[in-house]
């Protein structure tokens, strides 16, 4: 049963015996006004619900009370989104404060956006960049509310997006973390089911912002599936690796496509006859990643078929020092261009040149 059909049913069972707690103050509100106030009272109720507080079911009465018509499919998803983030905010800076890294980390996704700075950071290169400085910061003496204005967050929609925006003079933090520093603004993308930190700015994100963070996380993202398909190649996963490629993968230079399986079994077959053996040493993945560059590209190669619907296509480039060195495998080193498409919002390689 869905979260929306239980809250119906708790309401239901509960209607007849909760008592209204709750003076109708909305009495002689306009109805326009008591319909959207309705919706907002049944969502906070839904996520108290959730969070297991059962004084939720209070508000989803009065929200009934306020407007019997109610209906759930009707109420705007907005509302419970946005608290949402904002109680995802508060937990994030109280395990940054009470110095919980690995909870911290939990709220950022895959890659994050530091607008000052002009860089993505990938996982474990914003750890690294937070953990780095926390030796030199004095947490014990912190509150949640000595880092952030927490009562100045407000949180509204852009794009698919949603910006949570909220201050910080905390002169300390500044010398560490610049970007915690002023007027802060987080973008929140959905990863999954949860939404999470992509960005931070220092200034407020125009169209031209976006589409610099959009080109930004992309390029990230991109560099980090390559890094895990050589990854799982040094381990001998080929199988997983393959899973990191389009279905039907075409190779350039050769006019000629194969399949993820095909892909597989052949650099198994490579690996365990002792034509391609997996180097003993496991590659330097910084190096690697300091020795590629991602590219937008402004028009379908001719290989691309004009009825696939890949858009964007993205070209990870590798430099020639990486193609003469012992941290890539000669497999990787056939080629010096892998094109990326994006399946589902998963970037995938599609061709090799």
């Amino acid at each position: 049963m869905n979260c929306k059909k239980k809250v119906v049913v708790l309401t239901l069972l509960f209607m007849n015996c909760v008592t209204l707690l709750f003076s109708q103050f909305y009495a002689d509100y306009p109805e326009e006004e008591k319909q959207k106030l309705s919706q907002e009272y049944f969502r906070l109720g839904t996520y108290l619900l959730e969070i297991g507080r059962q004084e939720g079911i209070k508000y989803i009465k009065m929200a009934y009370d306020m407007n019997p018509e109610l209906g759930v499919s009707a109420v705007d998803d907005s509302y419970l989104e946005s608290n949402d983030i904002k109680y995802r905010f508060r937990r994030m800076v109280y395990s940054f404060v009470a110095g919980d890294f690995n909870h911290f980390f939990t709220f950022f996704g895959k890659s994050v956006y530091i607008a000052i700075e002009q860089k993505t950071y990938i996982q474990w290169d914003w750890q690294d960049r937070i953990t780095g400085y926390s030796g030199n910061v004095s947490f014990p003496g912190f509150s949640p509310s000595m880092l952030f204005d927490l009562d100045s967050v407000a949180v509204y929609p852009e794009r698919s997006y949603y910006i949570l925006e909220t201050y910080s003079q905390n002169s300390e933090i500044r010398d560490y973390y610049p970007f915690f520093y002023g007027k802060v603004y987080f973008l929140y993308g959905l990863s999954g089911k949860k939404w999470q930190i992509c960005a931070i700015f220092d200034t407020k994100p125009d169209k031209n912002l976006l589409n610099s963070y959009e080109f930004s996380h992309d390029t990230a993202e991109i560099t980090d599936r390559f890094l895990s398909a050589l990854k799982l190649f040094s381990i001998g996963d080929f199988e997983a690796m393959a899973s990191l490629f389009t279905e039907d993968i075409y190779l350039v230079d050769l006019k000629t496509s194969i399949t993820r399986k095909e892909l597989s079994f052949t650099l198994k077959g490579l690996i365990e006859d002792k034509s391609a053996p997996l180097d003993k040493n496991i590659p330097d993945f910084n190096f690697i990643q300091n020795h590629v560059r991602v590219m937008k590209l402004s028009e379908k190669p001719d290989f691309f078929n004009e009825e696939s619907g890949f858009n964007p296509i993205y070209v990870l480039v590798l430099d020639e020092d990486l193609l003469n060195t012992e941290n890539l495998h000669g497999i990787w080193q056939k080629y010096g261009q892998y094109f990326f498409v994006s399946e589902n919002g998963i970037f995938r390689i599609m061709a090799m040149k």
